[in-house]
């Protein structure tokens, strides 16, 4: 297949994108897109150049191209909208995206027991920590609406549903703590945890289900009272509690 021809001078001088000349070529496009996009040249909205201009520049063809474009906008980095005014737009970075990205990773490499509880202790602890400090009214009263639903369900209702309660109420306490990156990491470890937490309703008797109850709700009063350590330390002692996830390891 023929090379397209070397572009206008001037319109190589306007984007950070150089000829392709390696074997793999999409690879290369895709790393230079990607690159080219997390330089700072471009800004959110920003158009791009469309297919046959990126092709141009690159000096590969417009598939190669197409198909860098579908990866990257699988990444969140670009969208792409058809018709008249449509085109190729820098997207609106996400903690979405982020959080997309890492739980592909580790569905990929899924963590054990073990280490999942080592990262949960610490971060989950600290970020009840910031939502104490951070979590606005409404925030709040929503985390007690969630404990109680977690009481409601341990008190009789199907372990499935107590299971997703609980999930949501520490999507929550992410989210309250106002921090992007700790609800995209949430995100991004809910399947792990949910699954964690579906494990224990073989073994969850009258017990577990009342202190996992207990947990939520002393959590949800600490981060209402702006009680930092001690909303950290509930917080601490509830994932450490939580029998599906062994010891941490050493």
């Amino acid at each position: 297949m023929s090379q397209p021809p070397d572009p206008p001078a001037s319109a190589a001088a306007e984007h950070p994108f150089t000829a392709v000349r390696v074997t793999r070529s999409f690879d290369e496009v895709v790393r230079q897109l990607h690159e080219g996009l997390l330089s700072g040249r471009y800004s959110p909205g920003d158009r791009l150049p469309n297919e046959r201009e990126l092709g141009e520049l690159l000096r590969v063809g417009r598939s190669t191209v197409r198909e860098a474009l579908r990866m990257l906008e699988l990444q969140g980095l670009v969208e792409v909208r058809p018709g008249r005014n449509g085109g190729i737009f820098v997207a609106e970075p996400s903690g979405r995206n982020v959080g997309d990205a890492l739980e592909t990773l580790l569905r990929f490499r899924p963590p054990s027991r073990a280490e999942l509880l080592e990262f949960r202790v610490s971060f989950e602890g600290e970020t009840a920590w910031w939502a104490a400090r951070r979590a606005t009214p409404e925030e709040c009263e929503r985390l007690l609406a969630l404990a109680a639903a977690v009481a409601e369900a341990a008190a009789g209702g199907a372990w499935e549903q107590l299971a997703e309660h609980d999930v949501a109420f520490h999507e929550a306490v992410a989210e309250a703590a106002r921090n992007q990156v700790r609800v995209a990491v949430m995100q991004a470890i809910n399947h792990p945890l949910r699954e964690g937490v579906m494990a224990m309703g073989a073994e969850a008797d009258a017990s577990v289900r009342g202190a996992v109850a207990d947990d939520l709700q002393a959590i949800a009063e600490a981060i209402r009272d702006g009680d930092s350590d001690g909303a950290r330390d509930r917080m601490r002692e509830h994932v450490e509690r939580n029998p599906a996830f062994g010891q941490p390891q050493t």
